[in-house]
């Protein structure tokens, strides 16, 4: 089978995290990136060997792209969505996927209009941990789930946090779709931001939700850029699932190494989060596999964040 032609649109870190996972994804070539800084997406291009530029619409009509990646800041999801899609490509779109839900149902008509793939960048849930965590699930091996938890706390120092939104539209995102993944969706949504820490920064470094169910079921989810968990058992990701016939844990801290990035540790479990999700994509592309998570989802999440205000 063909491989499947990938270009970018963006060019910043998490185009990196893609780019290293599609050069380990066979059946998926990446051949071509944009971005307005027209000498970041050359550096990254020249890495991998392909073509960099700075117009997005010349990428965008190019012949020899099957699909496009959406990597942009979340104000240009949208329309850069919906051109992609009149051009004929498959795309998948960085969460946010846009800013408001009105936006993202806009974009699932399209692509059912054109007959294309569109998918939101709902990296965590791909990675085998989690997707075995489903089956176990879904299989009753756990009986009823009562409780699930789900922890993000990564200290961010704020030149790092400055090129990203508030905890609870960057990260409790993640939290919000594998908790639609467990438990479905939820009959009451509490949640809030926490007052800044940030010296500078108005956005918000700590967010929590809880979500309720009519089954007894309750969902924790809580994610932090103020503080690194330090404990005897730290979490950096993690999940707990409690069931009536059994519970699970992930803990991205299963796997830590000395070179992080930007962060304190390394944590090639969230790096292959990406990986999975390239292979998921090409064979959701292919109509060999459904993706695990849809822009429908996506929508809900943005509107269950949007009632919650500010």
């Amino acid at each position: 089978m063909n491989s499947l032609r990938v270009g970018f649109l963006g060019a910043g870190t998490v185009a990196r995290l893609h780019a290293a996972a599609i050069e380990q994804t066979p059946g998926v070539d990446l051949v071509g990136i944009a971005d307005p800084n027209w000498s970041q997406a050359a550096e990254l291009a020249a890495v991998h060997g392909v073509m960099g530029v700075a117009d997005g619409e010349s990428l965008i009509e190019r012949a020899d792209i099957d699909a496009i990646f959406i990597l942009t800041p979340t104000a240009a999801h949208a329309d850069l969505a919906h051109r992609c899609l009149d051009a004929g490509k498959h795309v998948l779109i960085e969460k946010p996927v846009a800013e408001n839900p009105e936006a993202i149902k806009k974009i699932v008509a399209h692509a059912e209009r054109v007959g294309r793939l569109a998918i939101p960048g709902h990296n965590y849930l791909y990675l085998p941990e989690c997707t075995r965590l489903l089956r176990l699930i879904r299989a009753g091996k756990l009986g009823t789930v009562r409780a699930l938890f789900i922890t993000y706390a990564i200290a961010h120092p704020e030149d790092l946090a400055a090129h990203y939104g508030g905890v609870m539209d960057e990260i409790l995102i993640h939290h919000a779709y594998l908790a639609l993944a467990v438990l479905g969706a939820p009959d009451s949504v509490q949640g809030g931001r926490a007052a800044t820490g940030w010296d500078n920064l108005a956005t918000d470094d700590q967010a929590w939700m809880t979500w309720e169910y009519e089954s007894g079921a309750i969902a924790q989810l809580f994610g932090t850029f103020a503080v690194d968990d330090l404990s005897s058992d730290p979490v950096n990701f993690g999940i707990k699932v409690l069931g009536t016939d059994g519970s699970a844990a992930i803990n991205w801290r299963a796997v830590s190494t000395s070179d992080g990035g930007p962060f304190r540790v390394g944590m090639p479990l969230y790096e292959e989060t990406y990986l999975h999700e390239c292979a998921a994509f090409r064979d959701a592309v292919r109509g060999e596999s459904a993706p695990l998570s849809t822009l429908d989802d996506a929508a809900r999440i943005a509107r269950m964040i949007d009632e919650l205000g500010t």
